[in-house]
């Protein structure tokens, strides 16, 4: 039985009803759908809390005052809140000691911060206004008051998700039938479609001032618990010092469950920060603009004391996915985007150095310390089997750039190769930093796991509204033979293909700028861009933001270009979701922003996952007509190499390694290429 849900003009009155008519028999209803097992799950929404005794604690659409009656169990000065009159009649029954009062959910009758916690039990789809509910919790919340909100969910396995449909959508409103109202508990399942997704929901609370949101799931994935912190006014403490210390050695020692470190040796600009005083997460099509109006919430409450930075601050730190939703193993702590305000930040900038410590009024952190997880560290070998899979992958783009489906494809491969020693991606870093000073080298630590590289690729760079980017497309291998290189690199340049691939990007990349500026500049001809594993044609572009853009905007208008994604973009992203969906932050994006909207974000190249003792390196090629897959594959070796170099170089690899492409993993022993072949056609190139 479906029953038609009400507009938003007749939802107040109608739940209302529904509640008032269901009240007697609410509980033993809970108890018949839950298996009693939803006071388990009311037990940890108070948990969360963390409720101190003379507490004062608002349990919002209370029904009969479970929640409540267990708040003041932990010594806490509870008042239940409900719409329904019937509701409350049952709660003063249930519990004489507590105070219940009839009121809405978007009018509560509180001071502004006068609340130190506040509850929800399986009501927020039943609110008119979700984003006016949650806005007035934050008004009467203390800063760093805790919400605690417990909600009905859908479970992910598809086994249970059937399993939990026949009964959610078919049982309960049969034994409603029997109990109490079929028609209130056939509402119950067609309701879910008033509740956000968990994203949706994060936006919500961020929006209306909420930090530190966290899931729970229970039953399988049944029910949810997200609790959130009140955000409090962040107040900056500027300080400038005369010797820095050294940036990697600061992340290295400190163990902090977030870290970040970026520098560009060639322009003298560095930061590492520690801690997380405030995260920002998006995921979806829409994680660009989300993050950006997240962050320009927060920057409203900040206060400062000491030296004047060198930019605005608070920095915002992190990176983004390839794709828009967030990767599967070995990617726990790297979501879809993820950037944080770090608890203290070092900056070096044009020869200056600043510490900025950053702290709300609780003095609390956002996001609770996780454990690292060991990665399973199993030995393996270069495969032929791995060159032939790549090969027949490349092959296969061929054909369908062949049958029109396609123009360009980036294929990626990785190398797993086990560290012998846990500071092996600080150790490379350092080393990538040495060899690499016109690149951007990088490190992002989350949930026990370190993601590095040293990439050539600026997608992003702005300062006072003025921005710079560049087309990085078509690559040629560098030699050790000087007269050999020089070959490369001039038939690199007077390559047409490459020429006409390149110019192809330009256009690609003036088109997606085109919205946020006020002018975009391409120079007339692309230059070589010099690494030390490859040339690569690069056209520079720049030009002039429109008030309202930051890197962040640019950066998600740009992303992904067809230098790490393919032509056009979304078969090609479609592709490469099915075949590389492991991809996680690698071709996606590294770097910072100030509070002015400034900052750079690297093209996340020459990187590597370093998971306990295990690195997965990413390298990629593009697959263009006329690409010679056996070239193409000799490229992703050169630029393997330039990490696998690196941790050899500091001694902290051993010799036995894994290939894979794709997600398909390899162990058997694969042919050298010949580096003394004369290089061939080469595409734009990740």
């Amino acid at each position: 039985m479906s029953t038609q849900l009400p507009s938003p003009g007749e939802k107040h009155n109608a739940v209302q009803n529904m509640f008032d008519r269901i009240a007697p028999g609410y509980d033993r209803m809970n108890a018949l759908m839950t298996l009693g097992t939803h006071k388990r799950w009311k037990k940890a929404a108070i948990d969360s809390l963390n409720i101190q005794a003379g507490n004062v604690v608002a349990d919002l659409a209370c029904g009969t005052g479970d929640l409540a009656q267990e708040a003041a169990r932990r010594g806490a000065d509870a008042v239940g809140l409900d719409f329904s009159r019937e509701m409350l009649v049952e709660a003063r029954q249930r519990n004489p000691g507590i105070a219940f009062v009839h009121a809405d959910a978007e009018h509560l009758p509180f001071a502004d911060g006068s609340v130190d916690a506040i509850s929800c039990g399986f009501a927020l789809r039943n609110f008119v206004s979700i984003e006016g509910a949650l806005t007035e919790c934050a008004r009467v919340l203390k800063p760093g008051g805790r919400l605690a909100l417990v909600e009905v969910d859908t479970p992910r396995a598809l086994p249970l998700r059937l399993l939990h449909g026949f009964y959610f959508n078919k049982l309960v409103p049969f034994v409603g039938g029997l109990i109490a109202d079929r028609n209130a508990y056939a509402y119950l399942p067609e309701s879910v479609a008033y509740l956000p997704n968990e994203q949706e929901l994060r936006t919500i609370l961020a929006r209306c001032g909420f930090t530190g949101v966290v899931k729970r799931s229970f039953m399988f994935g049944a029910a949810q618990l997200i609790s959130a912190r009140r955000a409090a006014a962040l107040h900056c403490n500027i300080t400038r010092i005369e010797n820095a210390p050294d940036t990697i050695a600061i992340v290295q020692g400190n163990k902090s469950t977030d870290a970040f470190y970026w520098e560009h040796p060639a322009s003298g600009r560095s930061i590492a920060t520690v801690g997380c005083v405030r995260e920002i997460r998006s995921t979806g099509p829409d994680r660009f603009s989300n993050a950006r109006a997240m962050w320009s919430d927060v920057i409203g409450t900040v206060q400062f004391e000491g030296d004047t930075p060198p930019c605005p601050v608070p920095l915002l730190v992190g990176g983004f996915g390839f794709f828009d939703e967030d990767p599967p193993a070995p990617w726990q702590g790297f979501p879809s985007l993820r950037f944080v305000i770090p608890k203290t930040c070092w900056i070096r900038f044009d020869g200056s150095n600043y510490r900025v410590d950053v702290s709300d009024t609780t003095g609390e952190n956002s996001v609770p310390a996780t454990t690292a997880v060991e990665a399973d560290t199993s030995d393996g070998h270069k495969s032929d089997e791995e060159r032939l899979h790549w090969l027949a992958r490349a092959s296969a783009v061929l054909e369908s750039i062949a049958a029109g489906t396609l123009k360009k494809l980036v294929l990626a491969r990785t190398r797993t190769v086990s560290v012998s020693d846990g500071g092996a991606a600080y150790a490379t870093a350092q080393r990538l930093r040495e060899t690499r000073p016109t690149c951007a080298t990088f490190m992002v630590r989350s949930n026990g796991r370190i993601f590095s590289g040293s990439s050539p690729e600026v997608l992003a760079r702005v300062h006072e509204r003025r921005f710079e980017t560049a087309a990085l497309a078509g690559s040629a291998p560098r030699f050790e033979k000087r007269e050999k290189d020089e070959e490369s690199s001039d038939q690199l340049l007077a390559c047409p293909k490459n020429a006409h691939e390149h110019a192809i990007v330009v256009n690609e990349m003036r088109t997606k700028l085109a919205p946020l500026c006020i002018d975009v500049i391409a120079a007339s001809r692309p230059e070589l861009r010099t690494v030390p594993e490859a040339f690569h044609l690069s056209t520079p572009l720049s030009g002039h933001l429109d008030e309202d853009s930051s890197v962040l905007d640019v950066a998600g208008a740009l992303h992904p270009t067809s230098a790490v994604c393919g032509m056009p973009s979304a078969p090609a992203r479609e592709r490469l979701c099915f075949e590389e969906p492991e991809r996680g932050w690698y071709a996606g994006g590294v770097g910072w922003m100030d509070a002015s909207g400034d900052g750079e974000i690297t093209v996340a190249l020459r990187s590597a996952l370093f998971d306990g003792r295990r690195a997965v390196m990413w390298a990629g090629a593009g697959i263009v007509e006329g690409s010679v897959p056996e070239s193409e594959f000799a490229e992703t070796e050169a630029k393997l190499t330039a990490l696998h170099g690196a941790l050899e170089e500091s001694a902290l690899t051993d010799v036995a390694y894994t290939e894979a492409n794709g997600s398909i993993p390899i162990d058997q022993q694969a042919e050298p290429t010949d580096d003394d072949d004369p290089p061939t056609r080469r595409a734009a190139s990740a």
